[in-house]
């Protein structure tokens, strides 16, 4: 089996799968796709025919021409909100095109397969891959290095071997392409045209880059040793489990550090099975010894590595925030604070509620700014919140902030090898 994969910048948004629908309502949907013409108030016998053959081909469905349970089951389906244009010998000519270096002069009109296609599979574990063209804004070392560090993802969980051929036939192929989303330049893949709102959804852009970040590796021009990518720039979140072991999260991997020697990146899902791709906030709450996580519109909560029964809950429902900036516990209060843009919550973390009195104003902590990506308790009770390269560490005490500075350079428990520096701005 031989696999082709069109990667572009940006990915369609989806439109919400449905309950199973009528034959008018199946008509309605092959007008907006780009099947049938919607200027007419009626269609022929021979064109409404056509139309459904049309999507049944793309569909990988049989192709009967007749709206039988499969294809009004896959008219349901998730897909790209924009219409399909084009036919089935024009998304022959654009695979080809693509693969073999010909592409026609209306290749930016043909149509894209707008559905996953599942059941096919290997029958061999050692499989080659080549990557057949460049997109502009990356060099080929960039997209070697991510896309080796992609199929290396997949060879930890499945057992493939993986590998790269410069020339000749290949399991898997991979193109990067651009232009019209097939309706024209109010909806291209990039550039000025791109569709605005929900239309697209900037994923390939986030996944490259993790992608990217998980497998460079730094070297510390003042002593030699490697540091992990996360003290090159920032992370996504930061805490510490039971064992007062530093959990460090950035993209889809995260590092442990102890003693200020940080692991390996290690994928997510090794530790937290069914945890989201990547997180936003996380949390370890000494109360009843588990570890919280935050991403979009959802929290998990895990025991060890085991997900807690009834989760993931949804935010709204416990009055929590979407995509909260940080989560960490404070011992004073005895709850977990989340901070949100210009508030922060206090969430009672034995009825999952939110306290009285609460969402307030983040200036109640006085000097922590706004959008830290991260906070955790040293075992001296200090607070410590990050926002990028720089980090505020806050007496529960005194209630102020008691020293800033380059956490790179000055917190050598948090893993990056480094002497703490004497420059930094030590407050009494």
């Amino acid at each position: 089996m031989e696999v082709f994969v069109l990667l572009s910048v940006l990915l369609c948004g989806q439109t919400a799968a449905s309950s199973p629908i009528s034959t008018a309502q199946a008509q309605g949907f092959l007008e907006r796709y780009g099947y049938l013409q919607k200027e007419k108030e009626t269609h022929r016998t021979a064109e409404v025919k056509s139309a459904i053959s049309e999507f049944q081909w793309l569909s990988q469905l049989p192709v009967t021409g007749r709206l039988d349970s499969a294809t009004l089951e896959k008219m349901t389906s998730a897909r790209c909100g924009v219409k399909d244009v084009g036919t089935h010998s024009s998304w022959s000519q654009r695979v080809n095109g693509i693969f073999t270096g010909h592409l026609g002069r209306h290749e930016q009109r043909l149509r894209k397969k707008r559905y996953t296609q599942t059941g096919e599979k290997w029958h061999k574990r050692q499989l080659t891959y080549r990557i057949m063209n460049w997109p502009r804004s990356l060099s080929p070392s960039q997209v070697h290095l991510a896309v080796k560090a992609a199929f290396q993802l997949w060879s930890n969980v499945s057992g493939l071997l993986f590998q790269e051929l410069q020339q000749g036939p290949a399991d898997i192929r991979l193109a990067f392409f651009e232009g019209e989303h097939n309706d024209g330049t109010g909806n291209a893949f990039d550039g000025p045209g791109q569709p605005a709102g929900d239309t697209v959804k900037q994923l390939a852009g986030r996944a490259l880059r993790w992608a990217m970040q998980d497998w460079q590796i730094s070297q510390d021009p003042k002593g030699g040793s490697l540091t992990p990518h996360y003290c090159q720039g920032s992370f996504d979140a930061i805490t510490m489990d039971e064992n007062g072991t530093v959990l460090v999260f950035q993209g889809h991997h995260f590092w442990t550090v102890s003693n200020g020697s940080a692991s390996d990146p290690l994928p997510l899902h090794t530790r937290w099975p069914e945890l989201s791709l990547a997180i936003e906030a996380a949390a370890f709450s000494p109360l009843d010894s588990k570890l919280y996580f935050f991403k979009g519109r959802r929290m998990w909560r895990y025991s060890g590595s085991d997900l807690d029964p009834g989760f993931p809950k949804m935010n709204s429902k416990l009055g929590l925030p979407l995509h909260p900036d940080c989560a960490f516990f404070y011992q004073p209060l005895g709850h977990m604070v989340l901070f949100k843009g210009s508030r922060y919550f206090v969430l009672n973390l034995e009825s999952l509620s939110i306290e009285p009195y609460y969402p307030r104003a983040l200036m109640d902590w006085k000097g922590i700014p706004q959008g830290v990506n991260g906070a955790l308790t040293r075992p001296d009770g200090k607070l410590y919140f990050f926002k990028e390269q720089q980090y505020w560490r806050f007496d529960p005490g005194k209630l102020r902030i008691t020293a800033t500075g380059q956490w790179t350079e000055r917190l050598e428990w948090i893993g990056c090898r480094r002497t703490p520096s004497l420059q930094g701005n030590e407050l009494l």
